[in-house]
Parts: C-alpha cells; sequence; structure tokens
C-alpha cells in the first residue's frame, strides 16, 4: 500500500487501519467491538456504532434523534391527516418510522462528513462487512485526525487563552483606574467649591478683625486718656473738699472770737459766702463731670465685653474654619501624591502594554513560521497522498475526498488566526486609547489640583 519506510504523520493516518487498531482506539469509549462483526455485522451492531459517531461528531444522543420512541408519545403531533389513521398501532409505527428517519438524515450526514459514498435507508438495518469495515475504519480515521489537529494548534489555542486572560485583567484594571479618576473629579469638584466659600469666609471675617482691632485700639487709648481725667477731677475734688474743710475750721475759729468790728466781720461773711458759692458751683461742676465720667466707663465696660464675645467668637472661627481648611490642604497634598500615584501606575500599564505587544509580534513571527511550515508539511503530504492514490487499487475517491477535508480544516484553521490576530490588534489598538484617553485625564486633573494649591497658597 505504499513506502511503509516513510514516518510522515499523513500516511500514518490515512493507512488501512487494522482491526485489531479499530478495537484498540475505541475502548476510549467504553465500546467493545466483537470481532466476528467485521465478518457478519447485524444491525443492532452497525446502529450502535453510527449512533457512537453521530454522538462524537455532532453531539447528537438518542434523546435528541429518537425523542418518540423514548418519551412514548409523539412530539406535536397532528390532530388529523387526509388518508392516515391515527390509532395506537399506526401511532407506535409512526413513532419508530420517525426516528428512524431522523437517524437515516445523521447518518448522511456522517457518510459525507467521513468521505463515504451515500447510504441507503435500507442499508441501517441491513449492513455488509464491507460497509460495516469502510464506516468503523472512516470513524477511526477522523478520531486519530482530529486529535492530530488538537495536538498541532494546542500551543496556539493556549496562547491565545493567555492573550485574553490578559485582556480580561487590563480591562479590569482600566475600568477601576477610571472609576477612581471620576471619584477624584467629583471629590476635586466639591473640594474646589468649599475652599471658595472658605477663603471668601476668612477674607470678610480678616476684614472684622481688622476693624475690631482698630475700634479696640481707639477705645483703649480713649479709655486711658479719661482715666488721666478722672485722676484730675479726683484730685481736683480732693483739694476742693481740703479747701471747704479749711474753711469752715477757719469760719469756725473766727466765730468763737468776738469782733467789734462789725462791718470787718460783714466783710469778711461776704467773703466767705462768695468763695463759699464759688466752691459750691465749682464742686457742681466736678460732680457732673464725674457723672459724665462714670457713662463713658459703663459704655468702656460694654465696648470690652463685645471685644471679649469677638474674641471669643474669632478663637471658634480658628477651630472650625481655619483648622479644617489646613486639613483640607494637607488632603490636596495627599490627592497630588496619589496622582503622581496613578501617573506611575499608568506608565507601567504602558510598559505592560508595549510588552504584550512586542508578545504578540513574536507569536505572530512564530505562528507565521508555523503556518508556513504547515503550508510546505501540507503540500507534502498530499503529494505523499496523490501518490499513494495512484499506487491504491481502492478507496481512490475516498482518499480524494479526505485530502480535501484536510485542506478545508486547514483553511478553516487559517481564517480562525487570522480572525483571533485581527481581533487581538483591535483589542490592544482599544486599549493604547483607554491608556491614552486615561493619562490626559490624569494630567488635567494634576493641572487643577495645581491651579487649587497655588490660589490656596496666595490667598
Amino acid at each position: 500500500m505504499g513506502d511503509s519506510s516513510d514516518p510522515s504523520i499523513f500516511y500514518e493516518l490515512f493507512k488501512k487501519v487494522r482491526p485489531d487498531e479499530i478495537l484498540e482506539d475505541l475502548k476510549q469509549f467504553g465500546v467493545d467491538v466483537n470481532p466476528e462483526a467485521f465478518t457478519n455485522p447485524k444491525s443492532k451492531e452497525s446502529l450502535g456504532l453510527y449512533s457512537l459517531a453521530i454522538q462524537v461528531v455532532f453531539g447528537k444522543t438518542s434523546h435528541d434523534i429518537r425523542p418518540e420512541e423514548i418519551y412514548r408519545q409523539l412530539i406535536h403531533p397532528p390532530n388529523e391527516l387526509l388518508g392516515v389513521d391515527f390509532s395506537s398501532e399506526n401511532v407506535d409505527f409512526f413513532k419508530n418510522g420517525i426516528g428512524n428517519l431522523r437517524l437515516w438524515r445523521y447518518c448522511q450526514k456522517l457518510h459525507s462528513i467521513l468521505g463515504l459514498k451515500q447510504i441507503q435507508r435500507y442499508e441501517l438495518f441491513n449492513p455488509t462487512p464491507k460497509s460495516f469495515y469502510d464506516l468503523i475504519s472512516s470513524f477511526v480515521v477522523y478520531l486519530r485526525f482530529r486529535e492530530a489537529i488538537y495536538s498541532l494548534y494546542e500551543v496556539s489555542v493556549s496562547n491565545l487563552d493567555f492573550l485574553a486572560e490578559k485582556e480580561l485583567r487590563l480591562s479590569e484594571d482600566i475600568m477601576n483606574l477610571i472609576k477612581e479618576n471620576q471619584k477624584f473629579k467629583g471629590v476635586m469638584a466639591d473640594t474646589s467649591a468649599e475652599h471658595q466659600l472658605l477663603l471668601n469666609n476668612k477674607r470678610d471675617l480678616e476684614g472684622k478683625l481688622l476693624s475690631a482691632n482698630e475700634e479696640f485700639t481707639r477705645f483703649k487709648n480713649r479709655k486711658k486718656e479719661l482715666d488721666l481725667e478722672m485722676s484730675k477731677i479726683k484730685n481736683l475734688l480732693n483739694d476742693t473738699m481740703l479747701s471747704k474743710s479749711k474753711a469752715r475750721y477757719t469760719f469756725d475759729d473766727l466765730s468763737e472770737h468776738v469782733t467789734t468790728n462789725i462791718e470787718t466781720a460783714s466783710k469778711l461773711y461776704t467773703e466767705l459766702k462768695a468763695e463759699d458759692a464759688n466752691q459750691r458751683q465749682r464742686l457742681d461742676s466736678l460732680s457732673s463731670k464725674a457723672e459724665e465720667l462714670r457713662a463713658k466707663y459703663s459704655k468702656l465696660l460694654e465696648a470690652s465685653s463685645v471685644f471679649d464675645r469677638l474674641k471669643v467668637n474669632l478663637s471658634d472661627h480658628y477651630k472650625d474654619v481655619v483648622v479644617p481648611h489646613v486639613e483640607s490642604l494637607e488632603f490636596l497634598k495627599k490627592a497630588s501624591v496619589q496622582i503622581s500615584k496613578l501617573n506611575d501606575r499608568i506608565a507601567e500599564l504602558t510598559r505592560k502594554r508595549d510588552s504584550l505587544l512586542s508578545d504578540l509580534e513574536r507569536h505572530k513571527k512564530v505562528h507565521e513560521e508555523k503556518l508556513k511550515k504547515l503550508g510546505d508539511e501540507s503540500q507534502t503530504r498530499i503529494d505523499q497522498a496523490k501518490k499513494f492514490a495512484s499506487e491504491s487499487k481502492s478507496g481512490n475517491e475516498v482518499v480524494l475526498r479526505k485530502i480535501t477535508d484536510v485542506k478545508l480544516m486547514i483553511e478553516h484553521v487559517n481564517d480562525k488566526i487570522s480572525e483571533t490576530r485581527a481581533n487581538s490588534f483591535d483589542l490592544f489598538s482599544k486599549i493604547d486609547e483607554r491608556l491614552e484617553s486615561l493619562k490626559e485625564s490624569a494630567y488635567l486633573y494634576n493641572e487643577k489640583i495645581q491651579l487649587l494649591n497655588k490660589r490656596l497658597t496666595e490667598a
């Protein structure tokens, strides 16, 4: 059947399969085929083999192909049909007939995939040794070919899974950074409005404090002047009281002496009376000034209480406004540090993206080399298959169909690889755009924070 010394995979797959190899390969599905079936197959063995092949190739079980027989009822049965009797006996016949028809259609599809000629309905229940051997050998060759294809592209599939996982992680990191950026933007807007309000309140209170300090200084100086004037008035009042006491003592002393000079006494009395009137007038003037000084002193006490309340209010303002303002400045400094960390994180993600792009480029080159090598090997195998087909006396049509199927599967795999590569490039371009947008947002946020810090420092 060909050069047995050639170790090519193509020849190993499509050479004539021996019955012992068939029995060994089918054991992995838990199927034990009677060796006598190769010479005298029965309908039960043939139907079992068809059911196994349909389940492996199409993923359809007997529940999908023969639900009428399993569930003992017709699926959506018609109520009436002209010329058809739906009695209990005929219903059982229709159950089996519908399942057999569906099984025959799946068997036709299976023959087309395995490269066998079309099967007739009666051949399902009347297998021949040749048809049974062709079916079981083609099925084993299909299993071997599928396993070879899986092993050939196992590395590519694992690499694609790895890239997909990387894509998912990068998407999660980008979404977390976007959410954190939005959160910082909201905090920045709230903090900016609050700080502007605090700055306005601070300016108003500082103006009021300066005015209050000036007024307090003016009243303090005025109080000192009034204290000096009051001290002078007290001294004058003491001098007046002393003079009055001296005059009274003098009058008493004079009253004790008897004088014969009435005119002198009258004159002296008149002078003393005038001096007493002057002293009384001066005393009244000093009393009125003392009342005025008392009124001014009470006003000074009221002003002092106002200043005490202002001092308490300023202390409360320092605790409730100035201290939180300083804490807000500290928060802005921490926000600036977090922004720098975000920039470092963006730079790290950019480096990872560049690394992934380089890995993707390297995988692309490796895939291109593998595809080129696979194309050369496929051409070699096709040439060997043609040589094998020319040497073979039978089965030429089957081999040609299998060669065509192999080429179609290789083209399909190449299309899948091209599509995956295009999707990967599209993905990384989108990641690049998101990173650039995030970097720009972080840069603008950093500029706004620096401008706000500058304004607060100047204020």
